[in-house]
């Protein structure tokens, strides 16, 4: 079947519950994980929420700033929105920033 488009990794509208933003507050990271009904249609889990995703491409062409996605435990769930990006200096460092590690298998 075809993949819908969404505004949040699990569907259309925002739904508490599903991903560890401010809104839950926790005030902190989680295992991941523990909000499996906020995994995406291809079954990945923490799109949004927990941790920022801090990812490969640039956030413009031609200037240093990096793209984040995704929101994190302390940022509100306009930031877990799909379509939601903003910009980063890679050399800053804080808690609420991660990245994903993808790799194809087999692993060689």
């Amino acid at each position: 079947s075809a993949l819908k488009e969404c505004a949040y990794p699990w569907g259309t509208y925002w739904q508490d519950g599903l991903a560890n933003t401010s809104e839950a507050k926790l005030k902190g990271t989680t295992a991941v994980g523990v909000y499996p009904q906020g995994d995406s249609q291809q079954q990945v889990s923490d799109l949004a929420g927990n941790v920022c995703e801090w990812c490969r491409n640039l956030y413009q062409s031609g200037e240093g700033w990096r793209c984040l996605r995704g929101g994190a435990w302390d940022s509100s769930r306009v930031h877990a929105r799909v379509g939601s990006r903003f910009r980063y200096d890679p050399d800053l460092r804080y808690s609420d920033l991660g990245f994903r590690v993808v790799c194809s298998a087999p692993i060689r």
